[in-house]
């Protein structure tokens, strides 16, 4: 699933470290909100192979090292 990684890098760009504590966290959780509401709206994959998936992901990190 694709989600986790588009939460991560939109909540690490978004997040300033000049802001105070509490407008940082705000931050962060509207990210997150937004991030699972459009995960939500994409819906359910139909014909995903989780095995295929799982051997192409090994794959690339071997290839890559």
């Amino acid at each position: 699933m694709y989600l986790l990684p588009i939460i991560g890098n939109f909540v690490l760009k978004s997040f300033d470290m000049g802001k105070n504590t509490k407008e940082a966290e705000e931050q962060k959780y509207l990210a997150l909100r937004n991030a699972i509401k459009e995960g939500v709206d994409i819906g359910i994959a139909t014909d995903f192979d989780h095995v295929k998936h799982l051997l192409l992901l090994k794959g690339n990190r071997l290839k890559n090292g």
